[in-house]
């Protein structure tokens, strides 16, 4: 398990900070300091890095990812991404309302959830995990291309007779609109399966602290001993003549 959410960690920040150092390095160009140009070195034949290389480059985009991740929470998450849990919790209440579970969760306990399952079924913690990824990378991808609209802009108002930016600045803020919605998708399911796991456990934060098993678990438990007292008295019947 531990294997899977390294992965998962290093995925939701390395990923991005490929492409944050990318838009570092066209920042760079567009301010006319030294930059690197890809291009020229990949037709140069020198393309081909070394393994130490390929490691500071992972080990780079790893930390700009978690820089940039935190300076775009503080940024846009309070206007942008709030209310997911909230949505979340409102969706399964729907859902449930014909039935006769009664759902007294509140918005604010879903990090209790979170650890209870953690203790109890490591196993939903690596979906929980895999969901909450994607969502830090939508995220992040999604600033990252607002960036990259920015640096179009700008080198658009350096070179005005280069009107095409303007076409690729409203591509690029369209994939951003389409990255961030995506990204509040699986925010929701990132909470709605916290919720929805919390529920084998009971309908409020008592009963989950309290039920160390699943109610379904319980029930089996229950029956089976009622299966074997019903296949005993199948098999040896009493005796009618004897009893007589």
């Amino acid at each position: 398990m531990s294997i899977a959410l390294g992965f998962y960690d290093v995925f939701s920040y390395a990923v991005p900070g490929m492409f944050y150092l990318y838009l570092i390095n066209e920042a760079l160009r567009v301010a006319g300091w030294k930059y690197i140009d890809v291009a020229q070195l990949a037709q140069s034949g020198n393309a081909a890095p070394n393994a130490l290389i390929i490691v500071l480059l992972g080990i780079l985009a790893f930390v700009a990812g978690h820089i940039f991740e935190s300076i775009r929470s503080v940024l846009l998450d309070k206007i942008f991404y709030f209310g997911s849990r909230d949505r979340a919790l409102e969706s399964i209440k729907a859902r449930l309302k014909n039935s006769d579970l009664e759902i007294k969760f509140r918005f604010d306990e879903w990090t209790i959830f979170q650890e209870v399952l953690r203790i109890r079924n490591p196993e939903a913690v690596i979906e929980q995990e895999r969901l909450k990824s994607v969502a830090l990378m939508l995220r992040n991808l999604s600033f990252g291309t607002l960036i990259l609209a920015i640096l179009h802009l700008v080198e658009f108002f350096n070179k005005p007779q280069q009107t095409y930016r303007l076409g690729l600045v409203c591509l690029v803020v369209l994939a951003a609109y389409f990255l961030h919605n995506r990204a509040k998708r699986f925010d929701e399911w990132f909470f709605r399966t916290i919720y929805a796991q919390a529920l084998v456990y009971g309908g409020n934060i008592k009963d989950v602290l309290q039920n160390s098993t699943p109610a379904w678990r319980e029930s089996i438990k229950l029956e089976k001993p009622r299966e074997k007292i019903k296949n005993a008295a199948r098999k040896h019947p009493e005796n009618p003549r004897k009893s007589a």
